[in-house]
């Protein structure tokens, strides 16, 4: 008889950080269960889902302990650490090698104020207008900004080309997971990697050649045409 996980994931196929979370589960073969929760429901805004997760963000983690208590995290990055530890998985999280995990968390708190500008700047492009809300950002500015990171990311953290993962040239880690989660959405604006940020291109062709990130990253490669397409005929 299989044993049910104890883990559950609370997802949005949609969310950036999501995406990473499953992946890194799907690799280091980790038992757990999906919950997916739909933001434009606002299912995320329910008293049962904040009294779990006070952020009201996703991902969030829940988890049934030996002695029958439950563990509730929140933050993609924690999760993910806090799994590699519980589940003593050191391919994506290097654990022994503590001059390579300083690297790797080094750029996951980068990630939070650089890399994430991706979403901001999508949002107020594209979904805010169809939702009907006035957008946060001059558009613009903050392309100008997602740009400037884009060319950090091949200068430091791919040492122009040196590296093949982020912050290392040994071996994957979260880090090339939650990185290409978040920069992959640039999709939607029909961002031109192979010409503009060539370095950043081939990375991201290592990575998108993993099986997992086929599968957790499928909802967003058939709804990237459309949004595409949307965007074209606005212009007409």
């Amino acid at each position: 008889m299989t044993t049910k996980p104890s883990t559950k994931l609370y997802i949005e196929w949609l969310s950036q950080p999501s995406r990473a979370i499953v992946t890194f589960c799907l690799i280091e073969n980790i038992p757990h269960e999906l919950v997916e929760v739909r933001i434009k429901k606002l299912e995320n805004r329910t008293p049962e889902y904040k009294k779990m997760f006070p952020t009201a963000k996703l991902p969030g983690m829940s988890e049934t302990l030996e002695n029958g208590e439950q563990f509730n995290l929140f933050e993609s990055h924690a999760i993910m650490r806090y799994l590699a530890d519980r589940y003593n998985k050191s391919n994506l999280y290097p654990r022994g090698n503590i001059q390579l995990k300083a690297k790797v968390d080094s750029y996951l708190d980068w990630h939070h104020t650089n890399t994430r500008k991706c979403a901001p700047y999508l949002f107020d492009q594209y979904f805010a207008p169809v939702l009907g809300i006035k957008p946060q950002f001059d558009v613009n500015t903050l392309f100008k900004e997602v740009e400037s990171v884009f060319r950090f990311i091949e200068r430091v953290w791919l040492d122009q080309g040196k590296n093949k993962y982020i912050g290392n040239n040994q071996q994957l880690t979260i880090a090339d997971l939650s990185c290409y989660s978040e920069i992959i959405q640039m999709k939607f604006d029909d961002y031109d990697f192979k010409n503009k940020t060539p370095i950043l291109y081939e990375w991201m062709q290592r990575i998108e050649a993993l099986p997992e990130i086929q599968k957790t990253h499928q909802v967003l490669f058939k709804l990237a045409p459309q949004i595409s397409k949307n965007k074209q005929k606005a212009k007409l």
